[in-house]
């Protein structure tokens, strides 16, 4: 099962998400079936779309040159019970789990097992790795004096992203160090882990993993379709409690690991 958001920035950064979502999958698969492993697929694929972004750009098939998608990809094998993500940007994904026993160190610490776990961290140009390679690649990174560092490349006025890892933003690429690159993580399911979630950062904002794990636990008795819907809404209504009149895009998948056939999915709207 393979299962992907892709979050669009930018004006024309719809055209982009479209692009990797149709592109992305089909390469994914090929290499797949041919034999390649899944953490490599993953990798190699993210770059090849990158590559194919630039081509239909250059020949202005689309405009990607300020314009660019996040991509979250799960790749579950049901077999080996295991998943792979692979990820650009700030589209986030995470596990909820069931309460676990505590080990003799937890109890004499105070502490517990979290019911979740992150499986992606937010590229983000202030961290030391990403800053080194923007500064390595003529970029430099500037904070806006609000909440957020952007890249820059070094005396332009663009591309002023606050993400370090991204599809297309094809002028980030070329002169301020951003990259298609993803991070790779593997895992191990166990009988513990109950949700799969995948959620572009219209979720993330106002909702910690923590949060989100709770509160589609609370849901379990819903269809998954019908879970993921009520989380989109959920977090456009704390987007326009804490805004007032605006909201992000807000996709959401939900996987009920103990019935993988039953995935909910709330798409990419304006909500």
């Amino acid at each position: 099962m393979d299962l992907g958001v892709f979050d669009g920035h930018g004006k024309k950064g719809h055209f982009v998400s479209d692009f990797v979502a149709a592109i992305l999958p089909r390469l994914l698969l090929q290499k797949i079936q041919g034999g390649q492993n899944i953490k490599e697929a993953l990798s190699d694929t993210f770059v090849e779309t990158m590559k194919l972004i630039e081509t239909a750009t250059t020949s202005t098939r689309m405009d990607a040159w300020d314009a660019g998608s996040t991509g979250t990809v799960v790749v579950h094998d049901r077999a080996l019970h295991k998943i792979t993500v692979a990820h650009v940007g700030d589209s986030r994904a995470c596990l909820g789990r069931e309460g676990r026993p505590r080990s003799c160190l937890q109890k004499l610490c105070g502490c517990g097992p979290k019911p979740f776990l992150a499986l992606t961290k937010d590229h983000k140009p202030e961290q030391i790795e990403e800053k080194k390679r923007i500064e390595n690649s003529g970029g430099t990174v500037v904070f806006d004096g609000y909440f957020n560092y952007r890249v820059y490349a070094t005396g332009k006025d663009y591309p002023g992203m606050n993400m370090s890892r991204a599809f297309g933003d094809m002028k980030g690429h070329r002169d301020a160090g951003i990259t298609a690159q993803p991070t790779v993580m593997e895992l191990d399911l166990d009988a513990g882990d109950k949700y799969l979630l995948l959620c572009s950062d219209g979720v993330w904002e106002f909702m910690t993993p923590k949060d989100v794990v709770e509160w589609v636990a609370q849901r379990d008795t819903l269809p998954a379709s019908e879970a993921a819907q009520q989380l989109a809404r959920e977090a456009h209504d704390r987007w326009i409690t804490e805004e007032e009149d605006t909201a992000d895009d807000i996709t959401a998948i939900l996987v009920r690991l103990d019935t993988p056939a039953l995935v909910g999915l709330s798409p990419a709207r304006p909500v």
